[in-house]
């Protein structure tokens, strides 16, 4: 397992939270 797999899931995540929060 990579730690930027996790980052990158992690970013996935805010953007869509951010996506949702600016609708």
């Amino acid at each position: 397992m990579r730690l930027n797999y996790l980052e990158d899931s992690l970013k996935c995540y805010h953007n869509t939270t951010l996506f949702y929060l600016f609708w």
